[in-house]
């Protein structure tokens, strides 16, 4: 019976790995799609620096809010210039990194000329931070993205500009991009400068029914499942996730942000905070804990004490590979499951006003608790929420079938044990 269970086990396994996997790698690694990941994990700290100060000008005590209430134009000028501009240093990170994947163009004049391209399109006459901020952002993108393709095409071709040799490498890549550029740029000009075409307006209003329907429940849900079942086979949430779902929940939290140092309503939900709050770590967190309070078996008892300090911290991989989740389906259904409830709970009480939107972008390694306290600008309610829904029904989630596994683990050990046993005799 158990020879014929394990045969199904890995039979299944086998199947996941040949054919859910292969796919899902691909497309994770597409270049596309990886530079649009690494753009924007590259200005993650101008969103926590700017956060920062967006805490200083708008304290969570209201005697500190008065006192700084005089000076919160000097103490938003950070903010102003990291959030309020955000597109900006994106679609110099998207094209960056791009560039750098095809090895054959400059990485860094590639990320120049698509700044440059988008910063004509964006503020065509003047200098407007309008669409500099998350409303830009997803052309941005697009500009980060296809101006290094049409960089590329006209460097490939050999229409540009070249050097003698021995011509030092910056002064060479220099004049090579000049030709790409003057496409670029004189593309943008047309389109924004002669023809008024306001490219991140016509878009924004094009894709705000797609924004507005897709802050959502069932959206948020819909995205933890696909990141739970990336877990389940050994892939990283975030890669897919980091070059779709994220930049859109980055978007949000950057336009609440700006929301509230407007002194306006905060405008979404689901935000990457929010995500993070109730679902980061890969809602594991719950089970070290239990592990750690109950676990018999010794390999557990191990896993426990050696995962417990790196799950405080959101840092879920010796968790997924040492219990494992990954390829067990025994904890499958905990995990898929706790990820759900918490996810669920988070978003319709921030959607009932049982807690505060999350406008706050705090490092993601602080500790949970304290995380969702400084995320929703100081509201307690927060923490008492992510230790109901993640913390204490995580855990009643997991508990049942933890312990049908560590039953399993702990036979398996005395059995091994006997077997030594004999040997010994």
């Amino acid at each position: 019976m158990k020879v014929a269970e394990t045969k199904a086990k890995r039979s299944f396994s086998d199947w996941l790995e040949s054919t859910m996997m292969p796919p899902i790698i691909k497309l994770g690694g597409q270049r596309h799609l990886v530079a649009v990941r690494d753009g924007f994990m590259g200005v993650i700290a101008f969103l926590i620096v700017g956060a920062f100060f967006l805490i200083i000008a708008f304290p969570p005590v209201q005697s500190w809010a008065k006192a700084v209430e005089p000076y919160i134009g000097t103490i938003l000028i950070p903010f102003n210039l990291t959030f309020a501009i955000m597109s900006v240093y994106v679609s110099f990170g998207v094209a960056y990194h791009l560039a750098r994947s095809y090895k054959d163009i400059d990485p860094l004049m590639a990320g120049i000329t698509s700044t440059a391209t988008f910063l004509i399109l964006a503020t065509p006459g003047k200098l407007d931070g309008t669409w500099l901020g998350t409303k830009g952002l997803f052309v941005a993108i697009l500009v980060g993205l296809i101006s290094v393709e049409i960089y590329r095409a006209i460097v490939k071709s050999g229409f540009v500009i070249k050097m003698p040799e021995g011509t030092p490498p910056a002064v060479t890549n220099a004049f090579i991009a000049l030709v790409p550029q003057a496409v670029l740029v004189i593309s943008a000009w047309l389109i924004a400068g002669v023809w008024g075409i306001i490219l991140p307006e016509v878009i924004s209003k094009a894709t705000a029914g797609f924004v507005a329907a897709a802050d959502n429940v069932f959206v948020f849900v819909g995205a933890k499942i696909l990141a739970q079942l990336q877990w389940m086979v050994g892939i990283h949430e975030m890669t897919i996730l980091g070059a779709t779902y994220d930049p859109y929940m980055t978007a949000n939290t950057m336009a609440n942000a700006e929301a509230v140092a407007a002194g306006l309503p905060m405008p979404f939900i689901t935000t990457n905070p929010l995500w993070v709050s109730f679902a980061h770590a890969a809602s594991v967190t719950p089970l070290v804990i239990v592990m750690l309070l109950f676990a018999k078996s010794k390999r557990l008892k191990m896993i426990s004490r050696l995962a417990i300090i790196p799950a405080i911290f959101c840092i879920s991989e010796p968790t997924i590979f040492g219990v494992p989740i990954v390829f067990n389906p025994i904890m499958w259904i905990p995990f898929l499951l706790a990820g759900i409830v918490s996810m669920t709970i988070g978003w319709l009480a921030t959607y009932f006003g049982l807690m505060s939107r999350m406008f706050i972008y705090p490092p993601w390694t602080l500790p949970a608790p304290i995380y969702a306290f400084v995320a929703s600008g100081g509201d307690w309610r927060a923490v008492v929420v992510q230790l109901i829904a993640y913390f204490i029904l995580g855990a009643l989630i997991y508990y049942p079938f933890f312990k049908i596994y560590d039953k399993r683990i702990l036979q398996e050990e005395l059995t091994l044990e006997k077997e030594k046993e004999k040997v010994i005799e």
